[in-house]
């Protein structure tokens, strides 16, 4: 786990952004949590740089650990990034989406599109 923050934080600091990197390891998924000044540009776009750290750090460090982690879903990763529990606010922010719009379609009889999302 200790390479896997130090090496997160290595990245941050060479992109020059002011945030600090913590780690905790729970039923083998690492989870990393990023903090600090610069948190906004790791949440703009849609959390695109957030997600796109994370899938950086389960290409680099898979090896030995794809065998090793019990996954509670199939799709889930062996090491997840988030940044003050973004993650869960958002989640809670796309449901409360989903039942606005669905609420909208079953008074309007209209269909409504949405965002497109990642999948994660």
């Amino acid at each position: 786990m200790e390479e896997v923050v130090n090496f997160c934080g290595d990245l941050l600091n060479s992109l020059q952004m002011d945030l600090t990197v913590e780690g905790r390891d729970e039923n083998g998924v690492i989870y990393i949590n990023i903090t600090g000044k610069d948190r906004g540009c790791l949440l703009s776009n849609s959390a695109a740089l957030l997600d796109s750290l994370e899938y950086l750090l389960n290409r680099i460090f898979p090896a030995g650990r794809a065998k090793e982690i019990k996954r509670k879903e199939e799709d889930a990763f062996g090491i997840e990034v988030d940044s003050d529990n973004y993650r869960k606010h958002r989640k809670l922010e796309l449901e409360l989406l989903a039942r606005m719009a669905s609420q909208k379609e079953l008074t309007t009889s209209k269909p409504r599109t949405l965002q497109p999302m990642t999948p994660k």
